[in-house]
């Protein structure tokens, strides 16, 4: 995306686009946006089983806040 841009996008959190469903695996590597991604996904986070693949190597502080915040 660029300042000077015209495009625009619609953007929505994982809670909202899955509503009532429960994921069993979710995979992101999102360039940087992964922990944004998962306040997201709060819903998902405390009531399912789902599994999550998360990358966190874009962002140094990534690799403890990203694990602190799925436990």
């Amino acid at each position: 995306l660029h300042a000077e841009g015209t495009n625009t996008v619609q953007r929505t959190t994982l809670d909202q686009s899955l509503h009532g469903i429960e994921p069993t695996y979710i995979c992101a590597d999102i360039e940087g946006e992964e922990f944004n991604m998962l306040h997201g996904a709060r819903r998902i986070i405390e009531s399912s089983g789902t599994c999550f693949a998360i990358s966190v190597y874009h962002d140094a502080s990534h690799v403890w806040q990203i694990p602190n915040m799925l436990h």
